[in-house]
This record gives C-alpha cells, structure tokens and sequence, in this order.
C-alpha cells in the first residue's frame, strides 16, 4: 500500500498486493486537499480495500492498470438490509439477501478508481474488476478517453454529481443485480445446439428473464415469452429494427409490446439514428403515412431512466383492464370474418338438392 499526503508523478510502474488500499493520497490536516496525479505507467494492482483512490482530486493522464478491488465482482455480497433487485422483472423483493450477507456490515470501499473529490482521466488502458463501484466520484467524473473493460459487484461509473464522457471504449459487465442463470445469449459465433438451448431455456425457464443477443437472433427465432426490447445498438436499415421487435410482437403475444432505441447525443449512434429518421420518412411518403413507427417518440425517456421504463412497462402490462382488453381485441381479431368465411365456403343448398 502507498499512502501520502499528496501523490504526484509522471511515470510509474509497479505491482502491488494489499490487505487494504492499493495506492491512497490523503491530507490528515484536510482530506479535501488529498490530491493523486498520474501521467502514465503500468500498475497491476490487488487490493481488499480500494485499488487507487484519493481523499481529494484524482487525475490520471494515461497509462495501463490492472485492477483488482475486494476480491472482484465475482466476491460481492449485498449489504445488509438489501434486496436483490432484478430490475423490471416482477417482484423486486422476493428474492432476499442470505441471512450470512444481511447480518454482517459492509464497511470497506471496494471501489476500483475513487476520488472524494473530481475524478479526471484523459486516456490510459483499464481492466478493473471490483466488489464495489469500479470508477467513484464524490464529485464529478470526466472521461475524455481510454479503452475500458469492467467488471463489477455494484456501479460501473458512479458520481455523486454528474458524470462526463466525452470519449472513449466501454465493456461493462454490471453483475451485482444478476443472477446465476438469469440471462442466456446468442452472437454469431453460437453454435446451432447451443442457440437452440438458448432459446428453450429463455422460452421455458422461468428463471431466465434476459436474453442478450446480436442480429444472429434478429430473424427465425419465436420470442413471444419475451414482451420487452431494448436495442443498444442501431442498425442502418429500418427494416432491420422491425425483424427484430418482430421476434415478440408476434401472434401468440398476450403482453403488450415496448421497444426502446439507446442513442447518445453526438456520436456515431446518432448519426445512424439520424439516417434511420431520414428512411423512415421516405418509406412513410411511399407508403402513405400507413407505416409501423419502429424509432419510436424522441422525448419516449422524459429524463427517466431505462430502468424505470421497464418497471412502468411490466405493472402497466399487469393490470388486470389492459389484460382483459388485451384478451377482447385478440378475439375480435380471430373471429373477425369468420361468419362470412363459413357462409362462403357452405355447401349450397341448390347445388345438392338432389341429395
């Protein structure tokens, strides 16, 4: 563990193992004053408590970080008290912490990259796995760079202000709200017994909520246990969005259907959502206005999170009236024209008369 009142350098290189934190600055005079600065190096760090943190500002310039904090995601428990959530999936309290996990404290920071004060990085390679938050701000985060790889027990990039990403690479893994078995998935390099496994687990476990898949599960596949859809990442063609959400919507479907499009303001993604708009509006010319909107209402969030758009989405499903709607339009629809159908195709009295 390195610990100093001020922490400040323009290279470093080191590996470091640590019953508590891995790399601290702290001001015992005044914690806010705490300052760490890195500009570059290479660290490999495995700390019970946070891996790099500071009781002020952190700043890091660039440089490669391996870090391990609280024995990583794969070791967090729930604190006491906490329930695990399984957002937007029914009862969020019916699945409790174990009477081990709800009995004992967790008092130790477990963070990855933690500043009480404003946390800063400008670019540098990361792979941080951790027990709690994996980047923490008391302050702001800002992010003007860097490839990314997380993996967490808790937040992946957490301020208690605003968090600022400019640019950069994410993977996120986020498992502190999953479960074993809780989620299947189906790319392109899933082999066919595989994708079939996938698929009648996610259709027939109850236990399995989360299907997480690329476009090779965009065409052929019968998803009606599934009523939600959330597409992270936009296709160019329109018609690509609706193969996909014709996965659910489909017949057999008893649930009402949601579709959200993840788009971030001033990036690729919304170059391509911005195209996606242009060729919608002109199938709609073509087509009279008679077309099925797929990109959605742009103000469809409102300033509200994913998260609770789904929770809204599954108890407006579960209402007993939009039910028993449901359950009136889908028998209209089956027995519309069924009367003329049958008189059509009756044998005709005339026709047989000498019978």
């Amino acid at each position: 563990m390195q610990r100093s009142k001020y922490a400040a350098g323009h290279r470093g290189r080191g590996s470091v193992t640590s019953g508590s934190d891995g790399i601290h600055a702290e001001n015992a005079d005044d914690a806010a004053k705490g300052f760490l600065y890195i500009a570059d190096g290479s660290f490999i760090i495995n700390a019970q408590g946070d891996a790099i943190s500071a009781s002020g500002q952190l700043q890091i310039d660039g440089g490669s970080y391996a870090l391990t904090a609280g024995g990583g995601s794969e070791s967090a428990t729930m604190k006491a008290g906490d329930t695990m959530q399984r957002p937007g999936f029914r009862d969020f309290s019916s699945a409790v912490a174990s009477p081990d996990a709800a009995a004992a404290e967790d008092t130790v920071s477990c963070k990855g990259i933690k500043a009480d004060g404003t946390l800063t990085v400008n670019s540098g390679s990361f792979d941080l796995d951790t027990a709690d938050d994996a980047v923490h701000s008391g302050a702001d985060v800002t992010i003007s760079g860097g490839e990314w790889t997380i993996r967490t027990g808790d937040d992946g990039i957490h301020a208690d202000a605003a968090v600022i990403i400019q640019t950069g690479r994410f993977i996120i893994f986020d498992c502190y709200e999953g479960v074993e078995g809780q989620s299947v998935t189906i790319h392109g390099g899933t082999r066919r017994e595989d994708r079939k496994l996938a698929r009648e687990r996610f259709t027939h476990n109850p236990d399995t909520v989360v299907l997480l898949a690329t476009d090779a599960a965009g065409e052929g596949l019968n998803l009606q246990r599934a009523h939600l859809m959330v597409n992270y990442d936009l296709p160019w063609n329109p018609n690509r969005i609706e193969q996909r959400f014709g996965r659910i919507h489909r017949i057999g479907q008893r649930e009402v259907c949601h579709l959200w499009n993840m788009v971030a303001r001033d990036t690729r993604e919304g170059d391509v959502f911005t195209r996606l708009l242009a060729k919608i509006n002109q199938m709609s010319i073509a087509y009279n206005g008679n077309l099925f909107n797929v990109l959605g209402d742009a103000d469809a969030f409102q300033e509200r999170s994913l998260r609770d758009l789904l929770i809204e989405a599954i108890r407006y499903g579960d209402q007993p009236q939009v039910k028993a709607k449901l359950d009136r339009i889908i028998d209209a629809g089956v027995s519309h024209g069924l009367d003329e159908m049958l008189a059509e195709r009756a044998l005709h009295a005339e026709m047989f008369s000498a019978l």
